[in-house]
C-alpha cells in the first residue's frame, strides 16, 4: 500500500538548523524541498473560526498592495491592508480577527 505525502508546514530556512515539531512518531519520514513563490500567492489560515493569519509568498524585490473586500459584487470595493516591499520570499501578517466573517483577499503587484 502506498502512503501519499501530506503537507506539514512551510519553514523559512533562515538558520543552519530549524526545529519544526516535537519528536516524530516511530516510522515517520519527512522530506523537504525548495518552495519558489513565482508566481506569487496568498495563504490564509483560520484559527478557532474567527481569527486569521495571512501570508504572502513572492520573489524578493517585488512590491504588492495586499487588499481585502467584503464581497465580489461589481464594482468590488477593495481596501488596502498594507503596501509590501518584498525583502524576503514571504511576508507574515499579524494575526487578526476575521471580521466580517466573509472576506476576500488579493495581492496586487505594484507597477
Amino acid at each position: 500500500m502506498s502512503n501519499p505525502w501530506q503537507f506539514f508546514r512551510r519553514v523559512p530556512l533562515t538558520n543552519a538548523f530549524q526545529v519544526i515539531a516535537p519528536r516524530a512518531e516511530a516510522n515517520r519520514e519527512f522530506r523537504a524541498f525548495e518552495f519558489v513563490a513565482d508566481p506569487f500567492g496568498l495563504e490564509l489560515t483560520v484559527y478557532g473560526g474567527t481569527n486569521s493569519q495571512l501570508i504572502l509568498y513572492a520573489p524578493a524585490g517585488n512590491a504588492f498592495e495586499v487588499e481585502w473586500a467584503p464581497g465580489l459584487n461589481l464594482p468590488v470595493d477593495w481596501e488596502t491592508i498594507e503596501h509590501v516591499e518584498m525583502t524576503n520570499t514571504f511576508r507574515i501578517f499579524a494575526p487578526e480577527p476575521l471580521l466580517p466573517l466573509q472576506r476576500y483577499f488579493r495581492a496586487r503587484p505594484d507597477p
